[in-house]
């Protein structure tokens, strides 16, 4: 039983592998689609519900709605995220003098308070130079990929346009699409699509409120500190707020103890202080909006994560938890 059950989900995980990588790109307009329905149905159902609107002229309204906040809030972070790229740029010989002056307060901080004397300072250094410089090629990159999405807007305009449609016809015409589904496919399939599709629309509305919601608290915090680059910063710390176990605390961290080294208390305690709200403001709404879960191990989300950027790029981040509870699914309805 428990062979057949793994040969199952191999083959599943096989045809899930070569249905991605043969029809992403195409279907793509129509993922995005499935996932704009899910952030948009609650907007949609306070609309007919409590307003008493046309089911279609809620869906119409909320799609309007959502392009609107979705193409101002793009319009002000590529703009933000270009012109502080700009300026980085500009000042890296600045933030070279920086590095160094860091890597030497480390040093004197450990001599002064551990008596540890670390050798090839030089080479530490250089090191840091060339991270330093990794680091400009980076912006360099995303300078030139911003331009290019702003000389490949009528091509963007194209896959918004289709997406937005097909978001109208997913959500008007749900039950017909659902009906003819569960004519085609087997009733173990049918079970396991609709358990997961469940979850995921649960996973995603969530996530999304939280990233957001976290983000909004990050740029704020930035620039009530006075931090340069708050905006990228803060788009940085919510990306890495989607990471299961290790999250934010990646960028905070460091830049905390960097910030002790250097002699900035206050700054220091500021920052750990807003970190802390911010993970205790998740963690509060992460536990009233969260109904159900993947019911997967962090450490398999984030294994899930990381194959799925490897094998499927950003996209990967969504799917790779995805396919694993898919997988995990097949298996426990092939025991049966």
């Amino acid at each position: 039983m428990h062979l057949k059950a793994l040969i199952r989900t191999v083959a599943v995980c096989a045809a899930i592998y070569i249905l991605i990588k043969l029809c992403l790109y195409l279907l793509s307009p129509f993922l995005v689609s499935y996932i704009i329905s899910i952030i948009v149905e609650p907007l949609v159902g306070v609309m007919t519900d409590k307003f008493k609107f046309n089911h279609t002229v809620s869906i119409i309204l909320a799609l309007i709605f959502f392009c609107c906040i979705s193409f101002s809030a793009s319009y002000f972070l590529i703009h933000s995220i270009y012109d502080e790229t700009l300026v980085i740029i500009k000042y890296w010989p600045h933030y070279y003098d920086l590095l160094n002056n860091f890597t030497r307060n480390i040093y004197n901080f450990l001599k002064d308070n551990f008596n540890i004397i670390i050798e090839n300072q030089d080479a530490a250094v250089l090191n840091a130079d060339r991270m330093l410089n990794e680091l400009i090629k980076i912006f360099v990159y995303l300078k030139e990929y911003i331009l290019k999405i702003i000389y490949s807007m009528p091509d963007i305009i194209m896959y918004i346009s289709f997406s937005i449609i097909a978001t109208f016809f997913i959500m008007r015409d749900k039950d017909k699409i659902l009906r003819s589904t569960r004519k085609l496919l087997p009733a173990k399939a049918v079970n396991i699509a609709s358990k997961l599709n469940k979850t995921v629309i649960n996973i995603l509305r969530t996530e999304f409120i939280l990233v957001l919601i976290s983000t909004i608290q990050f740029i704020l915090g930035f620039i009530m500190l006075h931090i340069d680059y708050a905006v990228i910063l803060g788009i940085i710390a919510g990306i890495l707020d989607i990471l299961p176990l290790v999250g934010p605390g990646i960028l905070f961290i460091p830049w905390i103890i960097y910030s002790f080294a250097c002699g900035k208390i206050i700054f220091a305690v500021s920052l750990l202080c807003l970190y802390i709200i911010i993970i205790i403001t998740r963690q509060i709404l992460e536990t009233k909006l969260m109904s159900g879960r993947l019911d997967l191990h962090p450490l398999v989300i984030l294994i899930s994560i990381y194959i799925g950027l490897k094998f499927f790029g950003v996209l990967g981040a969504i799917l790779g938890p995805v396919i694993a509870a898919t997988l995990k699914m097949v298996y426990l309805e092939s025991l049966d």
